[in-house]
């Protein structure tokens, strides 16, 4: 009979977190980038008949339409919860409604969705789809703010959009203190 090593049993302990740690992440992007293909498939229904669908059975959602910035389109969803930001950037219900006068507010986790925002400059369109009305933006403003800094979510008197995740992007910890925050106005 074998006996393991001290040695043997911590480089197996943490190899085993190690693959638990990777098999996480993998099941995040996995599960993010799979309710985008489920979303697409009921907005594509909603288009065609013309009422709200929902993107599965189970879902407390519907889809709003299409955030499409450069060569990235997400499928934006009502109701931002945690829920259901695990599957996609969502429309935060308190502020306007997409493409009316006010400040209209999508949210996204910075490391699925959201990632590609680090890449957006000032004066780039952002184009938000939805079925009856397409409403194209400008970036007007990039900043950085504290988490409890809720004045980018007050209501405007023009038609904004402003998109939020959090910052660094690269950050290791899933909390971060900061706010990425890109401000549009509706291009007339």
């Amino acid at each position: 009979m074998k006996i393991i090593s001290n040695k043997q049993l911590v480089l197996t302990s943490i190899f085993l977190v190690g693959l638990a740690l990777v098999i996480n992440a993998s099941y995040i992007q996995l599960k993010a980038q799979l309710a985008q293909v489920l979303i697409a498939s009921a907005y594509a229904q909603q288009i065609t008949s013309g009422r709200a669908t929902k993107p599965w059975p189970w879902a407390d959602t519907r889809v709003l339409g299409q955030l499409e910035i450069g060569d990235n389109t997400d499928y934006i969803l009502a109701d931002a919860s945690m829920r259901n930001l695990a599957f996609g950037p969502a429309h935060m219900s308190q502020t306007s409604a997409l493409g009316e006068q006010g400040n209209s507010v999508i949210v996204g986790h910075r490391d699925t969705h959201f990632a590609h925002l680090q890449y957006v400059k000032v004066g780039q369109l952002i184009r938000v789809k939805q079925v009856q009305k397409d409403t194209e933006y400008r970036v007007d403003e990039i900043s950085i703010v504290d988490e409890f800094d809720t004045g980018v979510i007050d209501d405007l008197t023009t038609t904004s959009l402003t998109l939020i995740t959090c910052y660094p992007f690269n950050a290791i910890s899933p909390n971060t203190r900061q706010r990425f925050v890109i401000r549009a106005n509706k291009v007339m």
